[in-house]
């Protein structure tokens, strides 16, 4: 929703999967000018598996399976002629394999 304002920075990262992302994300923010929001998947132990895999966890299925995907949307892109929102997604057959698992 904060997207469609036009002028608010967003990102979508997760802990364990894309860490370049993730940084991008934080320096991204941190450097536009204007409001910025970061929205952050960190696993946790309600989630019913072992911590010692949480960040697995993150770069495996959730990432692949499309149900946290990563994004970025920077409006200052806009001005310079390019698409503001960037979606870092798994290949269509990486999820095929990992479904047939």
């Amino acid at each position: 929703m904060a997207m469609t304002y036009g002028n608010v920075y967003v990102a979508k990262v997760a802990m364990g999967a894309g860490d370049m992302h993730t940084v991008k994300a934080f320096l991204e923010a941190e450097a536009y000018d204007g409001p910025s929001l970061i929205i952050a998947y960190s696993h946790c132990i309600a989630h019913g598996y072992d911590l010692s895999f949480g960040m697995e966890s993150s770069e495996g299925w959730r990432l692949s399976s499309g149900y946290w995907p990563l994004m970025r949307y920077n409006p200052e892109l806009t001005a310079q002629g390019k698409n503001p929102f960037q979606l870092r997604f798994a290949p269509a057959q990486h999820i095929v394999q990992r479904l047939r698992l």
